[in-house]
């Protein structure tokens, strides 16, 4: 079959080659017959030029109108998400805020990977001298922002237990402004206590936060508190909380099981130079200026009723007194007072702490107290930074331990990506005090381990 543009074409090449033919035979020289044979062709060609135009178009308008649908159903997508106004980004965290400011959801993580070879000299046949293997010690997912009003505010955590890889809660609480200067907070978080456990894992010094804060911190506790600015040089908290480590993964954190009748602690902050950002981490970063800030807190807790408090969540925790004999605590208060100074690359931080027990009935009480001290410097502004670190720990039950932390880190963007290399020196057995394998330190099973030195590497990656 032949189409129309076809059958055209063709009888025009007909006509045209007869028509020739004949008057080449019979009038070769009329160029009048000529002119005209010669306009045909010309609007036979114009009409081929449109039937190619009209077929090109009609493809063009497919393409278009193809193109039409999948830029509607684009806008359609968008505008179910931005719908409000709402709008979406990168911020320190991914988040999703309303065009008014009024409700915000932040969502960031962490992840921290490292290796870990413990070392013990042992006297003991059976036992492994050497311990190593890789480790996630933290994978943890954040959710936070505001709801109807900046005023508002919530914060909830989730984590990755190291062990058994079961999602875990981090912390989960709410808080309400109630004046410029004063938020009030419910739920669970960290007690405002020890600044080297307040300080965010994401931006410590080392690859991990010193024993003699493993040992003497307050941990996560479910309560209440309250933040108080007093002015731009002041901050101070308070909260009424279930006691130490109420809030921490494995406790049986319900109402009727906590250990305490009632706990309540006070922390203030003294900003003396500098800016409070400044606070969040250990480091001296370049273009900062001098920094220099001290704080002090305090708390007490009363053990729950009859119970007596054979085992504690702070140093000495088996509840030993200076002769080994085990006790029952009535209650306890423990305190600290810290400081830290950041200038031109250089940052120093110290911090003493101690807790009181009150033996139950009055005898046997127990005192033990620690002592932390940290220094690094930018010899590469921002890139490389080494540190040390000692820390003493009197346990009041039998010999004081101290340990020695040397190793740097190299930063390929800030606390978001980076390496940390760090050496750990226990010089004295840690039979008294126990261990922590998130520290990669391990307890001494008898007095006579010694010189344990635990090598950790570890990237960290923000999101």
């Amino acid at each position: 079959m032949f189409s129309s543009k076809q059958i055209v074409y063709l009888a025009a090449v007909l006509v045209s080659g007869i028509s020739s033919g004949v008057l080449a035979e019979t009038v070769p020289a009329d160029t009048a017959m000529q002119a005209e044979l010669a306009a045909l062709r010309a609007r036979l060609g114009e009409l081929e030029a449109r039937q190619n135009d009209t077929w090109l178009n009609e493809r063009r308008a497919e393409e278009v109108k193809g193109l039409v649908r999948e830029v509607l159903a684009d806008a359609d997508t968008r505008a179910s998400l931005m719908a409000d106004g709402m709008t979406a980004g990168y911020n320190k965290g991914f988040f999703l805020a309303s065009e008014d400011g009024n409700n915000l959801l932040k969502v960031s993580g962490q992840v921290q990977f490292r290796y870990i070879f413990n070392s013990r000299d042992s006297q003991v046949a059976a036992q492994d001298n050497d311990e190593f293997g890789f480790q996630l010690r933290r994978v943890k997912l954040f959710f936070k922002g505001h709801l109807g009003s900046p005023r508002i505010v919530y914060s909830v955590g989730l984590q990755a237990h190291r062990n058994t890889q079961n999602i875990d809660l981090d912390h989960a609480y709410f808080g309400i402004k109630i004046a410029d200067n004063m938020t009030l907070f419910a739920g669970e978080d960290k007690a405002p206590f020890l600044r080297e456990e307040t300080t965010s894992s994401k931006k410590q010094l080392t690859v991990e936060r010193s024993l003699m804060n493993e040992l003497f911190t307050a941990g996560r506790i479910q309560g209440i508190w309250l933040k108080v600015e007093a002015n731009d040089y002041a901050k101070i908290t308070l909260t009424v909380n279930d006691g130490v480590n109420s809030g921490e993964v494995g406790t049986t954190a319900d109402f009727q099981n906590d250990a305490t009748d009632i706990a309540f602690g006070a922390r203030i902050d003294l900003r003396l130079a500098g800016q409070w950002e400044q606070m969040k981490d250990f480091s001296a970063w370049s273009g900062e200026e001098q920094a220099v800030f001290i704080g002090a807190a305090i708390h007490h807790e009363v053990v729950e009723t009859g119970d007596g408090q054979a085992n504690t969540p702070l140093p000495t925790t088996s509840g030993f007194n200076s002769t080994g004999t085990a006790i029952a605590v009535d209650e306890f208060t423990a305190w600290t007072i810290d400081g830290s100074i950041e200038s031109e690359g250089v940052g120093i931080y110290a911090a003493v702490t101690g807790v009181h027990f009150n033996a139950l009935g009055g005898v046997n009480d127990v005192d033990a107290f620690g002592l932390v001290v940290q220094g690094s410097m930018m010899i590469i502004p921002d890139k490389l930074e080494p540190f040390i670190r000692w820390e003493h720990i009197d346990p009041d039950t039998s010999h004081d331990v101290n340990l020695v932390t040397v190793g740097a880190n190299y930063y390929l963007n800030k606390h978001n990506a980076k390496f940390t290399t760090d050496l750990v020196w226990a010089l004295n057995s840690l039979t008294n005090v126990g261990g922590s394998s998130g520290l990669g330190l391990l307890a001494d099973t008898a007095a006579n381990n010694r010189n344990q030195i635990v090598l950790r590497t570890q990237f960290q990656l923000l999101f």
